[in-house]
């Protein structure tokens, strides 16, 4: 199983100075990412109204085994649909998926995704509640569910890509919990992703240095 830490986005003026060089231009910030990272989630007011020459940029910037992951809230998938499929065409291989974020996953919900994600996008869906059990055995095969159960632990049903939101304090034994899975997970590449405003730079570093030691990286 493949794992990417993604912070959520790159562009932070709080990391200059600490991630960041003090005198780094702003337009390197990611170039300068990408030497110590492999994926970045973008958060989707970054990638809904991007311009073609701006995702080129991105591509520009990175290599081809960097990943971008493409965050979106259950509110704008009507509107991420008209633009999702060319995003996805220019991104190419480096689109790692994308990862919606909604209260509660619903048969209808999961059906009408199916017309709007691109066929093949791994597609990642973050629920704040438990879906129910009926929808674990009939997701698409680029389709998985992810939460949080009632005793705390990431949860998660379906093949493609596993999504799990890494707390921003979590110490080392926790972060290595997050990384290995639980068993019996069917997932076959997961992302951790790092929020925050910004995202803890140590917590991200302490997991990097963990995947290396668990031969992951």
């Amino acid at each position: 199983m493949r794992t990417y830490l993604a912070a959520e986005g790159w562009n932070h003026d709080p990391w200059q100075g600490d991630f960041y060089p003090d005198d780094l231009p702003i337009d390197w910030r990611l170039s300068y990412y990408f030497n110590e990272f492999r994926a970045v989630a973008v958060p989707a007011g970054e990638w809904l109204d991007a311009p073609a020459d701006q995702l080129a940029g991105w591509l520009a910037d990175t290599g081809p085994h960097f990943r971008f992951f493409l965050l979106l809230d259950e509110s704008h998938i009507e509107r991420a649909g008209t633009c999702l499929p060319a995003i996805v065409d220019t991104l190419g291989e480096q689109c790692g998926g994308l990862v919606i974020f909604m209260q509660r996953a619903s048969q209808g919900f999961v059906e009408s995704l199916s017309s709007l994600v691109p066929a093949g996008l791994r597609l990642a869906i973050i629920c704040h509640r438990e879906p129910e059990a009926v929808l674990h055995a009939s997701l698409p095969e680029n389709m998985s569910l992810n939460w949080v159960d009632a005793q705390g632990l990431p949860s998660s049903a379906g093949k493609g890509l596993c999504a799990v939101i890494v707390p921003e304090a979590a110490d080392p034994k926790r972060l290595r919990a997050l990384i290995e899975g639980r068993p019996g997970e069917r997932c076959e590449e997961r992302l951790l992703l790092f929020g925050g405003t910004p995202p803890n730079l140590e917590t991200l570093r302490a997991a990097d240095v963990i995947l290396g030691l668990l031969g992951l990286a």
